[in-house]
């Protein structure tokens, strides 16, 4: 058997963690629901994979070089909510304690960016390579030695690996691949991505 690495998107987690898990607070008035989420998330889906070797991969808080070629891009999120800013140095420390390898993506770069770079490298070099996150931009990735441990498709059906029979089924198409052409198509309101107007996914 190939050796697993599981990929940890971080920041997916830890956002997913404070909207996930009502608001909880020392007695001092710190926000630590992100931080008990993000350890518990972490803890189930390492008992699920069993990997053989773990990464956490974060963002570095600065643009990319998206928003260089588009002003535009995630330009309608708003601001990080401050309970939320206040806890990744918190859930991050809380890892290094645990001595869980944590990388931070280089400037210009998303966490995404720099996780999809080392999910590819672990295939070519004979590993299984396993994407922790709900985003679905990973998909595009998936071979036969890349998956994802989607958590909304974990409480969706039971089991939250994405493969590219799960691709090919769920979305109707040959290649993972394809699902550029259908984000390009129909557009991404998280990513403000416009697309082309009147097409949806049936469409696409």
């Amino acid at each position: 058997m190939k050796p697993r690495i599981a990929l940890f998107d971080g920041n997916n987690m830890i956002f997913r963690a404070f909207f996930a898990v009502p608001m909880l607070n020392t007695r001092d008035g710190q926000a630590t629901n992100a931080v008990m989420g993000s350890l518990k998330t972490f803890k189930a889906t390492v008992q699920d994979l069993r990997p053989d070797f773990i990464l956490l991969c974060w963002d570095n808080g600065k643009p990319t070089f998206r928003h260089e070629q588009d002003a535009t891009y995630k330009a309608q999120r708003p601001p990080v909510n401050d309970d939320l800013k206040s806890q990744f140095t918190i859930v991050q420390d809380a890892f290094s304690r645990l001595k869980i390898p944590q990388i931070v993506a280089p400037d210009g770069m998303e966490s995404d960016d720099l996780v999809g770079t080392l999910a590819k490298e672990a295939s070519k070099n004979g590993f299984e390579a396993v994407i922790v996150s709900s985003d679905k931009d990973f998909y595009q990735l998936c071979d036969d030695n890349i998956q994802v441990h989607s958590f909304s498709v974990k409480k969706k059906n039971g089991s939250g690996l994405v493969n590219v029979e799960y691709i090919q089924k769920e979305f109707d198409v040959e290649r993972p691949m394809q699902l550029v052409d259908i984000k390009s198509l129909t557009g991404e309101k998280t990513d403000n991505i416009a697309g082309v107007r009147g097409i949806g996914p049936k469409t696409a």
